[in-house]
């Protein structure tokens, strides 16, 4: 079994050559599949992620000039809870943002992307962090009990805009490096030139590690009225 399997159009192809070259080059191997006219694309997705530990899919113009139906992108969304719910299919955001995503698929702009315009690295690297996660998170960290009845459900917990909201408007900088502190997350690490950014990077690294519903708890205890 491989460690990553990329899913693109053929548009995207040199993308995903650099971004599987820097994989490799640290010793992750790949394997990939290129969408084609008549392809299923959930079904193709669903077949890499069988043959491959992580899935990277390539979201571009290009991608969506497809004529995708629209049940296949939002199954998209949530198929990683059919492999147990761990976090296996991470999107790369190729000229496009989490706007343009939303047009086409709400529930599949829900879930973080990587953007290409961040550089190439910072996308490998975001990638290479989910399949080869520090050694310094230890058990405790990534198997956290489940959320208690009366904080969010599982569907509220994939409310990623609601949350990243939350995290924006009602968390100080200084708040935030606390949470982050209390999370066993260096705050310094967490890139962001601006507090959105530090928010955003900072959901997409805990989701990445399946570790959302910590965060969401810590969010709970500091800030219950919002909940």
């Amino acid at each position: 079994m491989s460690d990553v399997f990329f899913t693109y159009v053929s548009d995207d192809a040199s993308l995903k050559n650099e971004l599987a070259a820097y994989l490799e080059s640290k010793g992750i191997t790949t394997v990939d599949k290129v969408l084609r006219l008549g392809d299923n694309l959930s079904h193709s997705v669903e077949e890499g992620l069988r043959s491959a530990d992580y899935g990277v899919i390539i979201l571009s113009r290009a991608f969506f000039r497809r004529p995708w139906p629209r049940q296949d992108l939002d199954r998209l969304a949530a198929l990683d809870r059919e492999f147990g719910g761990k976090t296996l299919l991470m999107p790369i955001w190729h000229e496009i943002n989490q706007q343009d995503v939303a047009r086409y698929s709400p529930s599949l702009a829900s879930r973080l992307g990587v953007s290409s315009a961040e550089g190439l690295e910072r996308a490998a690297w975001a990638i290479a962090e989910v399949v080869q996660p520090p050694a310094s998170y230890n058990k405790a960290q990534q198997q956290a009990p489940p959320i208690q009845k009366g904080g969010w459900s599982t569907p509220l917990a994939d409310d990623l805009p609601r949350l990243r909201d939350v995290l924006v408007s009602s968390f100080s900088l200084s708040e935030l490096r606390d949470l982050c502190f209390d999370l066993g997350i260096d705050f310094e690490d967490v890139p962001g030139e601006t507090r959105r950014m530090k928010v955003i990077e900072l959901i997409g690294h805990l989701q990445r590690r399946g570790r959302l519903e910590e965060l969401i708890r810590q969010v709970q205890v500091r800030r219950p009225q919002l909940l």
